[in-house]
């Protein structure tokens, strides 16, 4: 809670939160935690998921499936940047003898 008290925009704190409400039931709450988070990061699957826990665990069913399709989604567009963030690593070791520049394959 303190962390969220300094930065209210730390989605790592509100994910964590989330989790620990959800193992008390405390569905309110951590629909609440993953509300802020997600919307502080709309790229946090974590948040998301917690977000379809609660309201599953809740019985408020009525947002599950566009939000079943927005992590679906969200995880495709997640994936597709890692692997963008991997092909052009920018790696700092030095070349040894003769090896050129080249794109990784």
């Amino acid at each position: 809670m303190k962390a969220i008290e300094l930065d209210p925009k730390l989605t790592l704190a509100r994910d964590a939160l989330a989790a620990v409400y959800l193992a008390r039931g405390k569905t309110d709450e951590a629909i609440a935690q993953s509300k802020a988070a997600y919307g502080a990061n709309a790229t946090d699957e974590t948040a998301l998921y917690h977000l379809i826990l609660a309201l599953r665990k809740s019985g408020k069913t009525e947002e599950l499936p566009h939000l079943l399709n927005e992590l679906t989604q969200l995880k495709k567009r997640n994936q597709a940047q890692q692997i963008l963030e991997r092909k052009y690593a920018i790696v700092d070791q030095p070349l040894t003898g003769g090896e050129a520049l080249r794109a990784p394959q």
